[in-house]
């Protein structure tokens, strides 16, 4: 699963600090975390080793996701049981 985070711009707050920690937890879950930065291109004014991107970039993302697979049949079911909830002892 990806999973994007709003940003306005990568500025060093405690709010955008937190998801890189759990950007991290969930890599090994094999999920991804990025920043979706509305300012245009990504200036990154704090380390992080999560991607930051554009929103032009994340619309095309999801385009090209969306266009090269099916949705299965467990998704386009109303009554999907959800999987089990994981858990990390590194968060």
């Amino acid at each position: 699963m990806k999973i994007a985070v709003a940003c306005s711009d990568l500025v060093m707050a405690g709010g955008l600090i937190r998801f890189e920690r759990v950007g991290q937890c969930i890599a090994a879950w094999g999920h991804e975390l990025a920043f979706v930065c509305f300012s245009g291109k990504p200036e990154y004014r704090f380390p992080t080793q999560l991607r930051a991107i554009s929103i032009d970039e994340a619309i095309l993302e999801t385009i090209q996701r969306h266009a090269s697979r099916p949705v299965s049949a467990k998704l386009a079911h109303p009554k999907a049981t959800p999987e089990p909830a994981k858990t990390c002892n590194a968060c």
